[in-house]
């Protein structure tokens, strides 16, 4: 079976009932036509001469077609074009001579990859060009050929690659493993017991111990240490059993017999946390019992707005547009306080709807002479929708000043898409939720109009990640059909 490096525009049509449009992923036209001078002005010397070919192939409909479509269409497209071409070659390259360059270079790439990937005979196809001996077909034929020989070549080059990763199944699992690392890496500088995290970790270790684990190992020791204690101090204060993540999750739990060694010894150092949280956040942190109740903050508090609010003057976000995993900072402004004074700046966050209030850091700050202060906590956030933000300043151990925003700050979740396809073979969309839970997945198959290789203007959709948002029904129902479809925004450039 040939395969290809042509990755598609993706189809949905599963339960979403949807399609998928490429974003951002076109790069420069490349093709490069030979001898375009000397073809056309062949073609126009033929003038109503030649065999006065009666309906033409390539009508103003047809061109109009090859301009204007994509999607569903660029399969019709391909029909018609392997149709003319099997009807009348000489016909077909003729007409085709005559084309501006880049309708030509569009009709040339779906003539040449349908041929190569319908299974149909490459090589008799290769022969016909080569045999042709009419002076004008000949200039156009050696051109469709050049280039026939040009992506076969390139496509062998990808065929054992493809293979190993078509013969390979979807790997179980129930969320993104790279989300979790990136998680892990984005908390390394904040507070370390930044409840909203920790919270994040627990329920994914909850809904895959498995995988997590396996995750995890790859880590370095000091940060394995730190995620076992964040556990345990979920584990004591939240005592859960089941994710509140598994629900609309898809997939399988990977099995404890695909954890390698290191997965397998992080696994039974997991399995300490659930049975004694206390010692395992000792040892991890190398604290005494006496200090425990000190090193994490608890659960719930109460908020209120009578404690010297006025004292809190203002509390900001930037940049104002708060997404899920991406750094932002809090700037906390402070007025009316002691001069030339110590206090301690806590920010905790309340989402909407929830009653758990989680501390997202703690900074120390020094105030002026006119006994003001700027505090500037940065942070992360693992979960999308309105957020109440409350500073606490405390002046040693004791609290003189609390204030909630008057109004909630919005954090946007984004989904991603794993896009590992191969056009005009099925292949494997995953969709994964703003946690990284995999929440969807189904064969996917696709193209664009001009059937190029996704490096080129215009070319099919690239494999790898993207962020994905729902959008549409399209106003072009023939090539995307008449239901929503999912816009997608590449994670990162080609």
């Amino acid at each position: 079976m040939k395969t290809s490096r042509r990755i598609i525009a993706t189809v949905l049509s599963c339960f979403l009932l949807c399609y998928v449009v490429p974003g951002n992923s076109q790069a420069a036209f490349s093709l490069v036509d030979k001898d375009s001078t000397q073809l056309t002005k062949s073609a126009n010397e033929l003038g109503n001469n030649p065999t006065n070919f009666e309906q033409p192939f390539f009508d103003s409909d047809f061109i109009y077609l090859c301009s204007h479509s994509d999607g569903a269409n660029s399969y019709a497209l391909e029909d018609m074009i392997l149709e003319f071409f099997s009807e009348n070659p000489n016909k077909f390259l003729v007409e085709l001579s005559r084309l501006n360059g880049e309708t030509r270079n569009t009709i040339k790439t779906l003539l040449v990859t349908a041929t190569y990937h319908r299974e149909l005979d490459f090589e008799q196809f290769k022969n016909t060009l080569a045999t042709v001996d009419d002076e004008v077909s000949f200039l156009m034929a050696q051109e469709i050929l050049n280039y026939a020989e040009e992506y076969e070549a390139s496509e062998l080059e990808w065929e054992e690659f493809y293979n190993d990763w078509i013969n390979s199944p979807i790997p179980d699992g129930l969320f993104d493993s790279d989300q979790l690392i990136k998680a892990v890496k984005l908390w390394e500088n904040s507070y370390p017991f930044d409840g909203e995290y920790c919270n994040y970790i627990y329920h994914l270790y909850l809904l895959d111990s498995n995988l997590f684990a396996q995750t995890i190992s790859e880590l370095s020791p000091d940060a394995q240490n730190l995620i076992l204690a964040q556990l345990a101090y979920m584990q004591l204060d939240y005592p859960a059993t089941v994710s509140k993540f598994a629900g609309g999750t898809v997939g399988q739990p990977l099995s404890k017999e695909a954890l390698d060694v290191n997965g397998l010894i992080m696994l039974d150092k997991l399995g300490e946390v659930k049975v004694s949280p206390k010692i395992v956040l000792e040892k991890a942190l190398q604290i005494d019992e006496a200090s425990l109740s000190f090193s994490y903050p608890p659960r719930e508090i109460s908020l209120q707005n009578t404690l010297n609010p006025s004292s809190i003057k203002t509390i900001l976000y930037t940049p104002e547009k708060i997404c899920v995993w991406q750094t932002v900072t809090c700037t906390v402004s402070l007025n009316s306080l002691s001069a030339n004074t110590q206090y301690s700046v806590e920010v905790w966050v309340r989402h909407d709807g929830e009653t758990d209030i989680w501390k997202k850091g703690v900074v120390r700050v020094t105030t002026n002479s006119s006994g003001a202060a700027t505090a500037n906590l940065e942070m992360a956030f693992s979960e999308p929708g309105d957020i109440w933000t409350t500073v606490k300043i405390y002046k040693g151990s004791t609290l003189i000043a609390e204030r909630t925003g008057a109004a909630p700050d919005y954090i946007i979740g984004r989904w991603s898409i794993k896009l590992p396809l191969d056009s005009n073979h099925k292949g494997t969309l995953i969709m994964l939720d703003t946690y990284g839970k995999q929440v969807y997945a189904c064969a996917a198959l696709g193209q664009s109009a001009s059937g190029a290789h996704y490096t080129e203007y215009l070319g099919n959709t690239p494999p790898g990640d993207y962020y994905g948002w729902p959008g549409g029904p399209a106003s072009d129902t023939g090539a995307y059909g008449p239901n929503k479809y999912i816009y997608m925004e590449p994670k990162y450039s080609l």
